[in-house]
């Protein structure tokens, strides 16, 4: 028996109502006497969040009455909350549609009452909001909606910003609402503005602002106005509709926005309404002509924005119609070369005499021009197409807008979204071109590099391929996916796309539900299409965000299921990132899930996870082989030759044992085909089910050289953390003797600041990162360590030319406790404090206030041990091929206060440390010829050096050194250094 998707898709809708009890939980039911199948589901994080409720969350809830729809949602990761607002016509009948908000909590509470965002008279609808946070300064978050409130000067635009830097934990007191501010408007040519509708905001961390977009109307149509010849000759041109995209930024700090701009550049013309492309000219005598081309956009709807968070570089993105322009303009030249005139000759005669003419070959009001525009209404196809454009290209006029979609039919609704870690947007729309039926929308996606073009080509997003016969599955490719959203899990490094699905509806009635699809940096589908809420009546314009402090998504959407009662309402569902089931379906066979990402764990310990083996056939099978690739993960519990009953399930378990920091990656391969008479397990008709396996070490420290007074170079010292669970990650450091075990910490100017332990409110003055993002790395090297207690440390200044401190997010941390803008390099003095450096990194819950208890939270310490040359060594060097030891002691003295002296006797050597070389320098002469002994590395115990000996600027030879401390473990007879048996 092999199942179909379409086979038990009419035996599910038959009894759709017992779905209400199970939105968003596994199922895998088998019932074998009517075969049904529900649609595959997130891991279930509680039941529907009911959100547009009466009270702060009491129970029982009581939702709202009329229409509370089109929501939008921010994470506060920084504070394990969530932020969504809403379109509400609770008071249609006295002030009409409002805005309102609220806080949910990581559990999916309610987290104190609702916001009134905006109730204003008029109608204010469809909400975006997008969030600043800042380690120090102000969090805001930014809520802009679409108003009826509007002149043709000004408005239909508003905007409120919301404080919460000082939000309390039960959301309780905190949240400021600032005051509302207005889109003002800029005229062109005196035009008026009609109407401003679908605004979108993106926080640009880059640049410390705000992007606002929206689509924008005025009473004059787009215009052409050029100036080819100078003043004379301006032809004006009209064409397209009257909407155009409209941007603007707003200051992150002061909520005050730019003048608004629409997509066009200006140069040339600053009455020009559309984006030129390119111009060309010929110019002559008696004439020339100018060429130049234009794209503009019809239907332009539903405009949207990203930014890349890590460099300046924001995404505009659109649905239209390009069409394309190109105005021909001719000058013909109607002047003489020459002006002539008669002038006397003197012998009461005339001549005449002629020079030329300054009006020649230049354009006049007495010449003659002519133009002539050519139109293109469809450049591409006359469709609607996604179009894209970064902020950079929108005043160059030689860049086109990129088609993003490669559809043969009309293209809607895209929605943007930017990974951090592989610095790509990822767009997604729906497409209802012949990839499907021609008639029905799926979800499509294009990748797009920042800054850059696009990477690889479309991919299907609603793709399900259950039979497993090459094809969109039937109950796909005849309904609707539409109205895609997209976020971000920077842990895992993917997207989740969301949107809304018909494959569940009746033929007669559409019945829509909330799917989504994981896709990763590459543009491939991880796993499977699953149901997010699958309830019955509809559910639409699903928006997604993801909270990295708890690692869970949140979706919210406008449902119906209560239309007869309350109307619409708005409703959410928590579900985590780790634990989405995801199916293979191959032959009556299921392996699940098709995925592992591990929990957190350390080098040295290990974590186990179960796969599961279903056989739905009448028919016995048998596992061929299983396996898996790396040393970091391993299978138990199946063996080759196992049978897997009909109607039976067999669970192994794959286990995560690491043995160094880093994260993993593999892929448990299991082969299962028909029994095989004797037991034999060799078969060539074995089909092979993958499950990708993820695992990232949960915290590993170390530090780079261990015991040696240099590292690269210059005495640096790298330490790398990682972790994946959520929190504030701090680095304490510790020397021994010299700081006599004081604790210090970084506070938020880099400086290193005596750690109170008695002190409750200590970790308020410590700077840290937000954790759940693998990857610190501290560079010690431009860490004053006087403080520690290195009082005789001579530092040098170094201008690192950018700010002072760089602390917080992803990848590498600087730390420079100066802020002057220059950073104290310890290259030169770090030699003088010996001893034991303890580097130490702890994780803190930021929701627990109180002492610091250092016997918990703590990652992991290391220490490092910093040598001196202070002593008396036995130098061996190699001579002529042999290593030969000197017979006299080299003795050197450190005090410490920044001088070295050397005894060797035989010799009169100087020494010095040279801080270019990261190394210690001795020479002396010996006739004509100059030694140089440079020692590059130094244990407790040894050193290892290099000399050279020149003569008269000639390097006449260069050999390897090395140095053993008297008295110490390795002065002993026939000990060498490293290098030179």
């Amino acid at each position: 028996m092999i199942l179909r998707r379409m086979n038990f898709q009419s035996n599910f809708r038959t009894s759709r109502a017992w779905k209400n009890c199970f939105c968003l939980t596994l199922l895998l039911f088998f019932l074998f006497s009517a075969i049904s199948l529900t649609p595959v589901r997130a891991e279930n994080e509680g039941s529907n969040i009911p959100i547009s409720v009466e009270n702060g969350g009491a129970v029982p809830s009581v939702l709202l009455s009329n229409d509370q729809q089109n929501p939008s949602i921010i994470a506060l990761s920084d504070k394990n909350k969530w932020f969504v607002v809403w379109e509400d016509w609770r008071n249609r009948s006295t002030s009409g549609a409002d805005i309102y908000g609220r806080f949910i909590n990581a559990d999916g509470t309610l987290c104190g009452d609702e916001i009134a965002i905006s109730t204003a008279a008029g109608n204010q609808t469809v909400p975006t909001v997008a969030y600043r946070n800042l380690t120090y300064g102000s969090d805001n978050i930014m809520i802009a909606w679409q108003d009826s409130r509007g002149a043709t000067s000004s408005g239909y635009i508003y905007y409120k910003f919301l404080d919460v830097s000082a939000l309390t934990p039960d959301c309780s007191s905190g949240a400021v609402l600032q005051n509302t501010k207005i889109i003002v408007y800029k005229s062109i040519n005196r035009d008026r503005l009609s109407s401003r509708k679908l605004p979108r905001l993106a926080y640009d961390q880059a640049r410390d602002q705000f992007w606002m977009v929206w689509v924008e109307s005025r009473d004059q149509v787009q215009r052409l106005v050029e100036y080819p010849f100078g003043f004379y000759g301006s032809p004006q041109w009209y064409i397209g509709d009257v909407n155009y995209i409209a941007y603007t930024t707003i200051s992150a700090s002061s909520a005050v926005s730019a003048t608004p701009e629409i997509l066009r550049n200006l140069k040339g013309s600053s009455l020009r309404t559309v984006r030129m492309i390119s111009s060309t000219s010929d110019f002559k005598e008696d004439g020339g002509t100018v060429e130049y081309e234009y794209e503009y956009f019809t239907d332009i709807n539903n405009v949207t924005i990203a930014c890349d968070d890590s460099s300046p570089e924001a995404l505009i993105a659109w649905e239209g119609v390009r069409g394309k322009a190109t105005l021909s303009c001719k000058w013909t030249e109607k002047d003489d070369p020459e002006i002539c005139h008669e002038e006397d000759d003197g012998d009461d005669g005339t001549v005449e005499v002629c020079e030329p003419n300054p009006d020649y070959g230049v354009p006049t009001g007495g010449d003659l021009y002519s133009s002539e525009l050519t139109l293109e209404p469809a450049a591409d196809d006359g469709k609607v197409h996604i179009y894209s454009i970064f902020d950079k290209y929108i005043t160059q006029s030689v860049v086109h807008s990129q088609l993003v979609d490669s559809s043969d039919a009309p293209s809607y609704y895209p929605a943007l979204a930017y990974d951090l870690i592989h610095r790509k947007f990822l767009v997604a729309w729906e497409d209802r071109g012949t990839r499907g039926d021609g008639v029905h929308s799926n979800i499509y996606g294009q990748l797009i590099y920042s800054g850059g073009g696009l990477y690889s080509s479309n991919f299907a997003i609603s793709y399900q391929d259950l039979n497993d016969d090459g094809e969109l599955d039937d109950d796909i490719r005849s309904t609707n996916q539409t109205r895609p959203c997209i976020a971000v899990d920077s842990i895992n490094q993917r997207f989740l796309v969301t949107w809304q699905d018909g494959r569940n509806s009746d033929v007669a009635t559409e019945d829509l539900d909330i799917y989504a699809q994981y896709v990763d940096s590459e543009g491939s589908l991880r796993g499977y299409n699953f149901a997010v809420c699958a309830e019955e009546f509809n559910q639409y314009n699903p928006v997604t965000a993801y909270n990295f402090a708890n690692h869970q998504y949140l979706t919210i959407w406008k449902d119906a299921r209560n239309l007869n009662t309350t109307n619409s309402d708005i409703f959410g569902q928590r579900f985590t990132s780790e634990q989405q089931p995801q199916f293979i379906l191959l032959n009556g066979v299921y392996v699940a899930p098709a995925s592992h990402n591990f929990p957190n764990c350390e080098v040295g310990d290990s974590t186990v996870l179960n796969v599961m083996i279903v056989n739905i056939l009448d028919s016995d099978v048998q596992v061929k082989k299983a396996f898996t690739s790396t040393d970091a993960f391993s299978v138990s519990g199946i063996a080759d030759g196992d049978i897997v009953s009909a109607g039976a399930t067999l669970i192994c378990q794959v286990t995560f044992a690491p043995t160094a920091p880093g994260s993993f990656g593999d892929a448990l391969s299991i082969d299962i085909g028909s029994v095989q008479a004797s037991g034999t397990v060799e078969s060539t008709e074995s089909v092979r089910y993958t499950v990708q396996l993820q695992g990232n070490v949960n915290a590993d420290f170390f530090i780079a050289e261990n015991d040696t007074f240099t590292a690269a170079s210059a005495y640096r010292v790298t330490a790398c953390a990682s972790t994946n669970k959520s929190g504030r990650l701090f680095v304490l450091l510790s020397h021994a003797p010299l700081s006599y075990g004081v604790i210090y910490a970084m506070d938020r100017n880099g400086n290193l600041v005596a750690f109170p332990a008695h002190d409750s409110s200590a970790w308020q003055n410590l700077w840290y990162m937000e954790a759940a993002a693998p990857g610190l790395e501290l560079d010690l090297s431009r860490v004053d360590f006087r403080d520690l207690g290195c009082t005789q440390c001579q530092s040098q200044k170094v201008d690192e030319g950018a700010s002072s401190v760089s602390f917080g997010g992803f990848g590498n941390i600087i730390i420079t406790p100066t802020s002057d803008k220059e950073s104290v390099n310890n290259a030169a003095d770090f030699k003088y404090m010996p001893g034991i450096l303890y580097v130490a990194t702890y994780l803190k819950d930021p929701s627990v206030i109180g002492m610091f208890d250092f016997n918990e939270g703590l990652l992991e310490m290391q220490v490092l041990s910093i040598n001196s040359l202070n002593g008396t060594w036995k130098v061996i060097s190699r001579y002529n091929g042999e290593n030969r030891m000197h017979a006299a002691s080299l003795e050197v003295n450190e005090p410490g206060d920044g001088n070295i002296s050397a005894v060797w006797p035989g010799y009169n050597v100087g020494m010095d440390y040279g801080s270019d070389e990261s190394a210690y320098i001795m020479n002396f002469s010996i006739g004509i010829y100059n030694y140089i002994y440079k020692i590059t590395s130094l244990t407790n115990d040894s050193f290892t050096a290099e000399y050279s000996c020149t003569a008269n600027g000639e390097v006449l030879d260069s050999q390897p050194v090395c140095g053993v401390r008297r008295g110490s473990v390795k002065d002993q007879d026939g000990w060498l250094c490293p290098g030179m048996r």
